[in-house]
């Protein structure tokens, strides 16, 4: 369940990419941080932002970031022990 809240938010952003896109993984044994940066376009997002999820139930909070400037989108999701 982790590896999939981790996981699906960012999915939906890059299959939404155009041109390019840059996903990074940083780890340690009580983190897992996953990014994604692409370039923004305009109009609506295709999947909309994902949210919060404080769910502590299986495993641990995954926390889900997004900001887009006009220039690039970012989304993150992280995992705390």
């Amino acid at each position: 369940q982790v590896r999939r809240r981790l996981a699906d938010p960012l999915t939906a952003t890059l299959a939404d990419a155009r041109e390019w896109a840059r996903l990074t993984v940083v780890s340690n044994p009580d983190e897992v941080v996953v990014s994604l940066v692409t370039p923004d376009r305009s109009g609506p997002d295709a999947t909309g932002p994902p949210g919060d999820w404080d769910d502590d139930s299986d495993g641990g909070r995954v926390d889900r970031l997004y900001e887009r400037d006009g220039e690039i989108r970012w989304a993150q999701t992280r995992w705390r022990r």
